[in-house]
């Protein structure tokens, strides 16, 4: 409203009560009635006049503001339309700022959700571009994991169950560094039983990356056995230590982005004995007559993949029982969250290092049993794999063998014979015996008597039966060693000779034998290292301080 229509109202207002009073008075003084008439209809014009300028005045701009209020809602106008300075302009002008900030706020929103989407839509764009990275490594790590053994006294068995699920193009999948592998292999023209269970570092993809290159190594060197003539020929503690050489060189090109945890093992299939070696992964454990328990008791080996170590090697053995079942897990079978006994909503995190073993025992050494039992007691926390390697022979073949009273009669014999010094009759009562059943003593009898005759020939077969027959005697190494020394066969008494250092490093007798082997075939530089060996232990041993003059020797000739 102008300032001109403002005085002029409050002017009106003013009048309005005078101009009654002063037309009541004249009413009352009108003589006759035709007076009085005239006065009515002079104040009814004036109110009519009064109340249409009055309805001009503030019904108009009531109507304009709802005319544009309803254009408003409508979406045909986004302010209301501002008509004079007065108080309804002012009422107008705070409407449309309200309008105005109100338009201002659902811009931002607007905005927002489409920030919001675009940023969902880029999320679901990576999340689906990840996950056809898990499908792809997924796809490749898969015929890896695989179990080929087929054997009638060794049975192994494997799960593996990675942490992390994805969805790629309605194909589920899971992805983690948790590997198990299992094949057929022959050494020495003896069948075995190789396996590894191994978990990468990292999660999902990063510990994939280490799984598919821990078994792209090991099937590769497991290939190149079975076509090598040379590979075959490697006794089972050589083989792993290659092994382990070719999985080490392309771990430590990773500079330690990728590193592995992992059991690589043998198993003899004719008597159950086992080689292998554990590089920082859970201990190992036994599972005979219903009890569990660890074999390793500690750890000796770093990780694959850690630089800097040299040549550091640490095999370890084990000789299996009929029916024994030995366990390999990854970590994850410790790391559980516990179940809430109470219900106070805490999450307890497993700490008994004998959890597993419990669980073994209540599993009976079968894995899906195992895994079964674990998951009763909490919630996986990582990827976990179980491999399970069990031996079963004919106990009572050989134990009706070993009573057969014709067995003892010839052992027992022999013996006398022994005594006696009839080195050949002795022999020929050991040859019958072993025919009827193996034993490691009556070996060590039957080739002290050979060496006595000096009948090398039949020292030879009857070595190479024994170390066969039961290769945890590593005792017939040395035998065999010094034995193809003196057949002049050096590579192969050098094989026998370096098996035996890895069990005994420090046995003097045998690093003399070495030392001797290698100066014999003109390896001085190795010759003059065992000999530095040597000093360290026992500088005063007589063979030593002999093979050390023929060493010196052997070089000032070749100069």
């Amino acid at each position: 409203m102008k300032i001109r229509q403002k005085i002029i109202l409050n002017f009106l207002l003013l009048l309005v009560p005078g101009y009654l009073f002063a037309a009541y008075l004249l009413w009352q003084s009108a003589s006759n009635s035709g007076l009085q008439t005239i006065i009515v209809l002079v104040l009814f014009c004036f109110s009519v006049i009064l109340s249409i300028y009055l309805s001009g005045l503030l019904v108009k701009p009531i109507k304009s503001l709802k005319k544009t209020a309803e254009d408003l809602r409508l979406g045909s106008a986004s302010r209301l339309e501002i008509q004079g300075n007065g108080e309804f302009s002012e009422i107008v002008r705070n409407v449309n700022s309200k309008l105005e900030q109100s338009n201002k706020n659902e811009n931002l929103l607007e905005n927002t959700q489409k920030e919001l989407k675009a940023a969902l839509e880029q999320i679901y764009s990576l999340e689906k571009r990840t996950n056809g990275e898990y499908f792809l490594v997924s796809r490749l790590l898969k015929p890896l994991i695989i179990n080929h053994v087929k054997s009638d006294t060794i049975r192994v068995n494997f799960l593996v169950s990675q942490q992390k699920k994805f969805q790629f193009e309605k194909i589920g999948g899971e992805i983690g560094g948790d590997i198990s592998i299992a094949h057929n292999i022959i050494l020495k023209n003896k069948n075995y039983v190789v396996f590894i269970n191994g978990d990468a570092i990292g999660k999902s993809l990063q510990g994939a990356q280490g799984a598919l290159i821990a078994g792209i190594i090991f099937n590769e060197f497991i290939t190149r056995t079975r076509v090598s003539v040379n590979q075959q020929n490697r006794f089972p503690e050589k083989w792993l230590r290659e092994c382990y050489r070719a999985m080490q060189s392309a771990f430590v090109t990773f500079n330690f982005e990728l590193m592995i945890s992992a059991v690589i093992g043998l198993v003899d299939e004719k008597n159950g004995f086992v080689y292998y070696f554990n590089a920082r992964h859970p201990s190992s454990v036994l599972y005979r007559n219903g009890k569990a328990q660890f074999l390793e008791d500690g750890l000796s080996l770093y990780k694959i993949g850690v630089e800097g170590l040299g040549d550091v090697f640490n095999l370890r053995t084990f000789q299996m029982q009929n029916e024994d079942v030995l366990l390999f897990g990854s970590d994850g079978r410790d790391t559980i969250t516990l179940k809430d006994k109470n219900k106070n909503q805490e999450r307890t995190l497993n700490e008994d290092e004998t959890f597993f073993l419990k669980c073994v025992e209540k599993g009976e050494g079968d894995v899906g049993k195992i895994l079964n039992s674990i998951e009763d007691h909490g919630e996986l926390s990582d990827d976990i794999t179980l491999l399970s390697v069990s031996y079963h022979t004919d106990v009572d073949l050989e134990e009706a063998q070993k009573r057969n009273p014709a067995y003892s009669q010839f052992v027992q014999r022999a013996k006398e014979f022994i005594r006696k010094r009839k080195y050949i009759e002795a022999a020929q009562k050991l040859e019958r015996a072993i025919k009827i059943f193996r034993e490691p003593d009556v070996y060590k009898d039957l080739l002290y008597c050979y060496r006595k005759i000096n009948d090398y020939e039949k020292q030879e077969s009857a070595v190479r039966e024994a170390y066969n027959s039961f290769p945890h005697v590593i005792e017939f190494s040395l035998h065999a060693s010094e034995l193809y020394k003196r057949l002049k066969r050096f590579e192969t008494a050098i094989d026998h000779g370096e098996r035996y250092r890895l069990y005994y490093p420090n046995d003097v007798k045998n690093l003399v034998n070495l030392a001797d082997i290698y100066r014999l075939v003109r390896n001085y530089a190795r010759a003059k290292m065992i000999l530095d060996e040597i000093e360290t232990i026992d500088s005063k041993n007589e063979g030593y301080l002999k093979m050390k003059s023929l060493l010196e020797k052997s070089e000032s000739n070749l100069q």
